[in-house]
Order: structure tokens, then sequence, then C-alpha cells
């Protein structure tokens, strides 16, 4: 299998982070001798510092601007392969494996609970706000509450019984993103089935409501093909654009439809990994399954 796409893209985030206001484009590749010993990154995140964390298939690691640290079992970490990492609002790191969701608390990764959480992919994370997180776990959508300490105060399934109902894709979820409004308020965008959904549980401004939610389902009519929705993200231009395992779609500010932005020459009959999403304070890039 071909590991240089993470690791290309891991240059392009570096460099293009620290020129993009030039437009001036530098690349270098960062490997085993500024101490990345993993080459397989599943997942970027940077903090309130602007230290990049990286999500691998050995550990997790941080960039210090010259060279890469590795935390793994000795810092906590149970398992080595790393599937996502975020960084919440209050700038606090998660990392998730297949074994279980971790925090870091300043000096080395705890379990986020006492029963393990199980994440099987990078895009299974989302940030919905200063209290929350949402988790997809055996492909249903779940919210955690944690407090100012990040101590872990509930975790419950975001949609009620009967409109999981009423809906087969909220039970073959298999990924969420959450967009932030001013408007609308906190969206949360998941893919679920061959389909992509909009779910709302709060009016701007106003905290989470559980059970009084709006669900919109996006298809055809709406410019979305049957797909594995990988994720959403919103540009600075008020664009929506969505990810799927063969298509990319972009919603313009105040459309009702997406508009097709599939790269040119692609099949989509042929079987790809998931591509990734990586956004930066600057750019949002998505990266073409290898």
């Amino acid at each position: 299998m071909d590991r240089t796409g993470p690791i290309r893209a891991l240059a392009y985030w570096l460099a293009l982070s620290a020129c993009l206001h030039a437009q001036q484009y530098v690349f270098r590749a960062y490997r085993q001798a500024e101490g990345l010993k993993n080459l397989a990154v599943n997942a970027l995140a940077t903090d309130r510092k602007g230290f990049l964390w990286l999500a691998t298939e050995n550990g997790v690691y941080r960039f210090l601007g010259s060279e890469f640290v590795r935390f793994g079992p000795e810092q906590g970490i149970a398992e080595v392969d790393i599937q996502a990492i975020l960084v919440d609002q209050s700038g606090a790191v998660w990392a998730g494996t297949g074994g279980n969701l971790y925090r870091w608390d300043g000096r080395r990764f705890v379990p986020a609970q006492s029963a393990p959480i199980h994440i099987a992919a990078w895009n299974d994370m989302a940030v919905e706000d200063a209290h929350h997180l949402l988790i997809v776990e055996d492909k249903r959508l779940n919210r955690i509450e944690f407090d100012d300490r990040g101590q872990v105060v509930s975790y419950l399934p975001v949609f009620p019984a009967g409109l999981v109902q009423s809906n087969p894709g909220l039970a073959h979820v298999f990924s969420v993103s959450v967009v932030s409004d001013p408007l609308a308020g906190v969206q949360i965008w998941f893919g679920g089935g061959k389909k992509l959904y909009r779910y709302t549980d709060r009016d701007a401004g106003n905290g989470v409501q559980p059970g009084n939610g709006r669900l919109e389902e996006w298809g055809k009519a709406q410019g979305i093909e049957e797909d594995i929705w990988a994720g959403v993200l919103l540009d600075r231009a008020g664009t929506l654009w969505a990810g799927g395992r063969y298509r990319v779609a972009a919603l313009p500010r105040g459309a009702a439809r997406f508009i097709d932005r599939s790269i040119p020459g692609s099949n989509p009959g042929t079987f790809t990994p998931m591509p990734r999403w990586w956004k930066t304070g600057k750019a949002a890039f998505w990266r073409p399954p290898r």
C-alpha cells in the first residue's frame, strides 16, 4: 500500500499554514529524521498554542516546530493505532482508537470514562460546543457531555429511538461533522447509509434540546448522489463542501442545492479507500483516496 500520500499531505499542511498569506508555496517532507517514526497519518489537529497533533498507526505525535515527539503506551494510550484526534474549544486534545477514547490532561492521556468508547475512523469524532463531543460508535451517533475539568458527565445517543426506527440511515452512521453558523446555529452533518443528513437540535446561541431536533435528508433533489459521505467543511466564503468516497459537492451560502465538484476523470464505479478532510485556520484540504 502506498504510504506516501499522508506524509505528502502533512508537508502541504505545514508549508501552506505558514506561507498561504504570501501565496508562495514551499514544500518540505517530514520523516524519521525529524522524529516522525510512522508515516501513516490518519488525522491532524492543531491546539491553541499552534502545535500540530497527528494520529498515526504507531501513536500520537506532536510537532514542536522543528521535531516530532511521540506519545504512546508510556503516556497512557494502551493502543498504538490512533484513528482520530481533535482539539475541543477549551484547547484539550482528544485521541480515539479502536479500543478507547482518551483526553490529554497536560501530562498524559487518560481514558474519557470507565467504560471504553471505540473510535473506528478519523471522522467518527467532532466538537459540538464547549461541553460536548459527538461520537460515532457502532454506527450510531452519540453525544459526550463533559464538565470544565474534562470529566465525562454523560454519554448518550443523539437520536430518539423512534426517529431511528423511522429513518434507517440513522442506524448506519459513518461520519459526523459540525458546522457553526451565526444565523442557523450549530448544525450536525453526517453520512448515514448512502445519504447525507443535517440535524439541528438547538437554535443559534441556545443549548442542546434533545428530542426536539430537526432532521433533513439531502438526496438527488438537492444535488447529492448516493455515496459514503465522509464529512463536510464550511469555507470562509460560506460555501459548504461535502466529501464522499467518490464525489465532492459544494453548497453555496443561501443555496438549496449542492453543485457537483467531483474531480474530473474520477471513476465512481471504482472502489477506493475513504478520503480525508483536513482544516487549518487559513485553508481546508480534501485528500483524494489513495
